[in-house]
Order: C-alpha cells, then sequence, then structure tokens
C-alpha cells in the first residue's frame, strides 16, 4: 500500500513539475505573435504627408526644379513607422471652393517599390522618422496652387493623403 502511495505521490510531483516548465507563469509565443488584434495594431494604418514637403526651386542654370515629398507611415496609434510596400505619387491642380479640392491631374510618377530591404533604407531617413522622395518636374510649375497626392499600398492594404502646395 505504501508503495503505491509513494508511486502516486512522485507521479503527481513529476507531473506539476512538468507542467510548471512547460507553461511557465506567462502567456505563451502563440498568444504573442498569434493573428490577433494585438500583432495588428502594428501594421500601417495611414500615411501623411510632413510639413518638408514642397516644391524645391533650382535658380542655378542647367538644374531643374523638383517636388520634395517626404512621407510619413503611421500605425494603429500614430506612431511614424518603416514599412515595406508601394508609394504612389500624383499631382492636381487645385480646385478652389469646392468640396473636391483636387481637380485636373497634371503629372503622375512611376511607382516607388520599396518591398526589398536596401530598397527600402535607400529613400527612409530614420532622423525624420519618414520616407524622402526626389520627385522631377518639367514644366509644372506654371499652375500653382497644386495638390500632390500619395498612396502607400501594402498588402492589402491601401491609404492615401492630399498635401495642398502653394
Amino acid at each position: 500500500m505504501r508503495r503505491r502511495v509513494r508511486k502516486a505521490f512522485v507521479f503527481g510531483i513529476g507531473l506539476v513539475v512538468c507542467m510548471f516548465c512547460a507553461g511557465g507563469c506567462q502567456d505563451g509565443p502563440a498568444a504573442i505573435i498569434g493573428g490577433n488584434a494585438r500583432v495588428r495594431c502594428f501594421e500601417p494604418a495611414g500615411v501623411r504627408m510632413a510639413g518638408l514637403t514642397g516644391i524645391v526651386e533650382n535658380r542655378q542654370e542647367g538644374q531643374d526644379s523638383f517636388l520634395r515629398a517626404v512621407v510619413e507611415v503611421q500605425d494603429k496609434y500614430q506612431c511614424r513607422m518603416k514599412a515595406p510596400g508601394r508609394f504612389r505619387f500624383e499631382l492636381y491642380q487645385h480646385q478652389a471652393r469646392s468640396g473636391q479640392i483636387k481637380g485636373k491631374r497634371i503629372a503622375i510618377w512611376p511607382d516607388f517599390e520599396l518591398v526589398e530591404a536596401a530598397e527600402n533604407n535607400r529613400y527612409w531617413r530614420d532622423f525624420l522618422r519618414a520616407y524622402e522622395f526626389t520627385l522631377p518636374l518639367s514644366d509644372v510649375l506654371s499652375v500653382r496652387p497644386v495638390v500632390l497626392e500619395v498612396t502607400f499600398i501594402s498588402g492589402q492594404h491601401r491609404m492615401s493623403d492630399v498635401y495642398l502646395i502653394n
């Protein structure tokens, strides 16, 4: 009888020790890494053009003016973040006294594919926590003010922002 009790006791202690070692006191990695809302809150949720965006006019001979676009990708908490995706820029005439500020499209640039790490790092400015793009301008400067629209496409998400340039 004592042997049976002793075996059951040792087995019970061994089972408790194994459960403690395997389970621990915290949530396992599945609860943290799983596809729940805690992880999705750190995905891109929006884009915003920063105030440094604007037309840079070169007064030197032989150099063209260009448009500097500084774009912030933000998560659910409006924290600026680095994220892979595609950036698309379009320039429109400003439509005054209208609910829709975008008028006729003036220019569209080729997409910037920033899915590879090297290409993503090329446009990322860590001190700004934003991406900086230089968009060439040809004869677009004859129309002012203009509206610049950026569209960021990441996975199944598509986000955009517009910025008025005087």
